[in-house]
């Protein structure tokens, strides 16, 4: 049976993932009456909600399962914060239907891929060590990367750096008198690319 709990009168949610999956696909729906939904393929998390904040706690990260796929659905009709610990590896995450406030993993994040709504106000991303990370985001949405130490294979749209041993930036037009963006953080890149959906 799914994890979940009702939405009740929370307006804004906040995901803390401890121990970070893997393989796990991660999405929204506006219309369901729960604030999140969780289907797991093997050991499930440790769920606790308290008002908008849903804490899943995972037994380990697990990788490499192929076919098994956990997913976690959040309510799209509220505006949410996502914090991850612990990283994660081979996730799917579509926020396209989400306003996102923030979004922070601390550890390293692998072989992912996030989709990302339009922006309200500056919405920081911030996320560790990163090999083989794509974000999208819609056309015209101002961005700044910032990755602390080296990187090597960046991308943001049409700017490219095929490797950089201390901290590098770029900044896509518009992103400074911009009042929406996405102000994005790494503490190290290896193949990382932010470009556009559509």
């Amino acid at each position: 049976a799914p994890l979940s709990d009702p939405l009740g009168g929370s307006t804004e949610g906040h995901l803390v993932v401890r121990r970070g999956p893997g393989d796990a696909d991660l999405g929204s729906d506006a219309g369901m009456p729960d604030i999140y939904s969780a289907r797991c393929t093997r050991r499930p998390p440790r769920a606790r909600v308290r008002g908008g904040t849903v804490e899943l706690t995972y037994p380990r990260l697990s990788l490499g399962l192929g076919e098994r796929r956990d997913t976690v659905t959040l309510n799209g009709s509220i505006p949410w914060r996502v914090e991850v610990h612990g990283g994660v590896g081979d996730v799917a995450a579509d926020l396209s239907g989400v306003d996102l406030r923030s979004l922070e993993v601390a550890g390293g994040v692998a072989h992912t891929s996030l989709d990302l709504s339009a922006p309200s106000g500056t919405v920081p991303v911030r996320l560790g060590s990163v090999r083989d990370v794509t974000i999208r985001r819609p056309a015209g949405v101002p961005v700044r990367v910032r990755v602390r130490r080296g990187s090597r294979r960046l991308a943001v749209d049409d700017q490219a750096i095929g490797a950089a041993a201390g901290p590098t930036t770029l900044v896509t037009p518009g992103f400074a008198t911009a009042t929406d963006r996405l102000d994005v953080t790494v503490d190290a890149a290896d193949r990382l690319t932010i470009t556009t959906r559509g």
